[in-house]
């Protein structure tokens, strides 16, 4: 049965409109093509083409933002005498004229109505159906559900509490819970989701020259002032609509939440698979004392034995004595960091990151696979479209901009921070993700790159760029907002997404406890990175040192603050300095994240072969719980754990919504029934964590850092109550094997639990090819029983163990 049958609207039998008048087909004054195309199953693909002056239509842009996909062309009309029914897939789709309107529907139900203006307008656009929660479009604005809102979607997008809510990273893909998802790929636009409708609005360029310009970029490079409507200024809508390329939009049908993040990831392409060590634990530093101090810090970590995978370094310029010479740079400040640091640490087992920024306005160029050389990339010699950041006309080839980091690449620099990007034209942020994914792997062929972006757009997801959610205030309103927009995030963006721990400024807010609970929260997001200024605090051991560190500026000099810093409220209390019941928190967790590690790469995994974020709405697997649909204040860590933040100061307790089903609290044991709400008393340790009746989770010995061997078993902790499943993944962590196949590490065990007969299965997977050949050993135990855990040698063929 398909989960959304109840909510859709009810549908009457298809049958056709007795003929009529012929019906010009026209959009926004003018008269234009319309084609109809299969894309898949649950796919219909609507393109409109205005006809120039001699009735030709308007060729379509190159796009950057899809990949390459089949599509079936099943109707295209200028005129409708009647309305037209096609089939596209199992869609039904009717169109008809006066004005122009696209209903799509599967078994008889509608799924989704377009409504196109026909009249000229400075708000012209198509309006959609939107009686449900509605998710998606990025980041930016209102969060969780969208509805009520207008969203201008543009790179200087502003209007809204920034501090709060974090940087602009949109994207044109919106999901109705009821069961549909719109994709409005091209041209760009706004979404103005107010009035109980949702209305897509192309955004135009204003002269000619932004006209050129949007064929160069493959996009519209509007410099329109939105106003709060998205108009344009008087004089220009002619020359709007002449530049008005095409509309293209795709309407899904979904059977099942997944089939969004499927159908977003046919069109955009598949995430990428991250390198293991991106899953563990980073410091970020920001003014260094001098060279030595980041050996400091990395040895603390080990001396303490708190897991860290990675250390990163800002640059001099957004602090006073960065890793850099200043904005730009690419040469060490000896000041600050030396090349023999690089090595002292990748002994001491850490990843180093490097902040970069003030790329070219204008980059120019793309990657492509090299037929002769498996595996290498080269730079092609036809830069193709532009891809620009900015709007100048000095421009740099992706080759060359590259090669300015070879040198310092080749030292072991591990991985890029390349900052800055709002003003860039949304698809040109592809440009920047495509140059630090695709530009490591001239210099390391067969190593996954990792980079982490403060913006992005659709597609950004397969150039393997993380992104965090920008420059926010460290207040408790930042932390109770991040978790719907790291929701919204995973469902439109990429899977891969976090924020500076603890929040970038520094505010009198900031406490050890505001810390300590948005660290719990780090710690079940794909991203678990500390960062901020006033950077020492945080470490996990910061707050009990007794100063500061290097001092900074907190949100107030947003507003031309330029007292003391120290006084209220730029700054946390001093009397926050002596709190020792910090560092044991921030271990608890961290240790919990690294034994996670079998697990979350597991799930990592998933996102990258179905789009299915790490960080998941209650939406996407429990559509059919009214409650669960519309909550944004907690979510899933894959499918299988259930993860409440405590968002409130001085909380005692949390209260969470269980879905239906057997539920088990991590921390107590306790058998919980869902499909209801619970009061789960809390301290300042607890972060409210449920396990799914059936779970099969996987926990390793704890490691200070992600490759590090244990010489302990991994355990297999049961949550009877209910049959269930789970598909181990594991591989080499770093290789570009995965795609293929190739490495020769990659396992896939199937792992089956009978609740009735206490029985757990293990069996390999039909995906691994071969068995490596190395014996893996688990030991098997269930949740909330007093019984011995039982060891099980697993040599790649079928075995089972009674519990």
């Amino acid at each position: 049965m398909r989960w959304f049958a109840s909510a859709c609207c009810a549908g009457l039998a298809f049958v056709a409109i007795a003929a009529g008048a012929a019906g010009t087909i026209r959009f926004n004054g003018s008269p234009a093509e319309l084609v109809v195309s299969e894309v898949s199953e649950r796919t219909v693909r609507i393109e409109l083409f205005p006809l120039d002056e001699q009735g030709k239509p308007r060729p379509a842009i190159p796009s950057t933002v899809l990949v390459p996909f089949s599509v079936k062309e099943e109707l295209r009309a200028r005129e409708l005498p009647r309305e037209k029914q096609v089939r596209a897939g199992d869609l039904r789709v009717a169109i008809k004229a006066d004005p122009l309107t696209v209903s799509v529907r599967r078994d008889g139900k509608l799924v989704q109505e377009l409504v196109f203006d026909e009249a000229a307008s400075t708000n012209a656009g198509v309006a959609f159906q939107t009686k449900a929660t509605v998710l998606g479009l990025g980041e930016g604005a209102q969060q969780f559900d969208r509805r009520g809102a207008y969203y201008p979607m543009e790179p200087s997008w502003g209007g809204w509490n920034r501090p709060v809510l974090g940087s602009v990273v949109p994207s044109p893909f919106v999901i109705g819970t009821e069961g549909w998802a719109l994709f409005a790929h091209r041209p760009e636009g706004h979404f103005d989701l107010r009035n109980g409708r949702g209305k897509f609005i192309p955004r135009y360029p204003t002269n000619a020259a932004s006209l050129q310009s949007e064929r160069l970029l493959s996009s519209s490079l509007s410099s329109i002032p939105n106003g709060g409507e998205g108009g344009r200024r008087p004089g220009e809508e002619a020359i709007g609509r002449a530049a008005l390329s095409g509309l293209d939009l795709f309407v899904v049908a979904l059977d099942e939440p997944a089939d969004a993040l499927t159908e977003y990831t046919r069109l955009t392409g598949k995430p990428v698979m991250p390198p293991k060590w991106a899953l563990g634990y980073f410091q970020s530093h920001r003014t260094l004392a001098g060279p030595d101090e980041p050996l400091r810090v990395a040895r603390t970590f080990r001396e303490k034995n708190l897991p860290c995978d990675a250390v990163i370094y800002l640059g001099t310029g957004y602090c006073t004595n960065g890793w850099n010479t200043g904005h730009g740079s690419l040469d060490f400040n000896p000041n600050a960091f030396v090349a023999d640091n690089i090595k002292a640490l990748h002994d001491l087992n850490f990843k180093l990151v490097l902040h970069v920024n003030r790329a070219p306005r204008n980059l120019l160029g793309s990657f492509v696979e090299s037929p002769k050389d498996s595996g290498r990339t080269k730079m092609d010699s036809d830069p193709g479209p532009a891809q620009i950041f900015g709007r100048t006309n000095r421009s740099v080839h992706i080759r060359d901009y590259w090669a300015r980091h070879h040198d310092i690449f080749t030292l072991g620099v591990d991985g890029w921070w390349p900052d800055d990007g709002d003003e860039l034209p949304l698809e040109a942020r592809l440009t920047r993700h495509r140059c630090y994914y695709e530009g490591p792997l001239q210099d390391r062929p067969n190593v996954r790159p990792w980079s982490l972006h403060r913006t992005g757009y659709a597609g950004s997801q397969r150039y393997g760029g993380w992104i965090w959610s920008g420059d926010v205030d460290g207040k408790w309103e930042t932390l109770a907002a991040h978790v719907s927009v790291g929701i919204n995030h995973g469902l439109s963006l990429t899977p891969f997404w976090g924020s500076d721990t603890g929040g970038f400024y520094p505010t009198r807010e900031l406490t050890g406890e505001l810390y300590a609970r948005w660290f719990q929260f780090s710690a079940f997001c794909p991203s678990f990175r500390s960062h901020g200024r006033t950077w020492k605090l945080r470490l996990p051991w910061g707050w009990n040192t007794g100063e500061f560190g290097p001092i900074e500026h907190g949100p107030a000099e947003r507003r031309g603050f330029t007292g003391d810093i120290r006084k209220p409220p730029q700054h946390p209390d001093p009397s926050e300095l002596h709190n020792a019941g910090i560092e044991p928190i921030a271990r608890k967790y961290l240790e919990l994240r690294y034994r996670l590690l079998p697990y979350n790469y597991t799930v990592a995994r998933d996102a990258s072969d179905t789009g299915l974020p790490m960080m998941r709405a209650l939406w996407l697997h429990y559509p059919n719980d009214t409650e669960a649909v519309k909550l944004g204040n907690e979510y899933l860590w894959g499918r299988d754990l259930l993860v409440a933040p405590v968002l409130e100061p001085g909380a005692k307790s949390r209260r969470v919504y269980l879905p239906e089903g057997m539920w088990r609290d991590w921390w107590t044991g306790e058998k919980v029934e869902g499909k209801r709400w619970v009061e789960r008393p809390v301290d300042l340790a607890t972060l409210p964590l449920y396990v799914r009746a059936g779970a099969i989770i996987p926990l390793d010995p704890v490691r200070q850092f992600t490759s590090q061997a244990v010489s302990g078993p991994t355990t297999l902790r049961v949550h009877p109550g209910a049959d269930g499943e789970f598909t181990l993944y594991d591989d080499d962590g770093q290789s570009l094997g995965y795609r293929d196949g190739s490495d020769t590490k990659t396992i896939w065990i199937r792992m089956r639990w009978d609740d009735s007969a206490r029985r757990l299965t293990l069996e390999p997977d039909k995906r691994m090819k071969k068995w490596p050949g190395e014996m893996r050993v688990f030991s098997v135990e269930t949740a909330g029983s007093d019984a011995p855990s039982k060891r099980v040698e697993f040599r790649g063929k079928r075995v089972s163990v009674k519990l």
